[in-house]
């Protein structure tokens, strides 16, 4: 458990850089209609930054992504 701790705790790295480099913490939503959708699309960008670094560096959520992955296609397959 420690071991998968420190990764998800790495792979927050890229989207704190994320944030850093491109100051989303110094966007205030002053106009929603505009500045939402900016702020949105930031948070949006972090997220897929963490989850692709996870993937990349954790065995075990490699692990999950494809038996969640494997569980879908053979529900869905039972459909058609």
């Amino acid at each position: 458990p420690w071991k998968d701790l420190v990764l998800s705790l790495l792979a927050l790295i890229p989207s704190i850089g994320y944030y850093l480099l491109f100051e989303v913490y110094a966007i205030r939503v002053l106009i929603f209609g505009k500045h939402f959708i900016i702020l949105i699309f930031h948070v949006a960008m972090a997220t897929l930054l963490y989850f692709s670094a996870l993937f990349i560096i954790s065995k075990w959520f490699r692990r999950l992504c494809i038996t969640a992955l494997k569980f879908i296609i053979s529900r869905t397959t039972r459909l058609i």
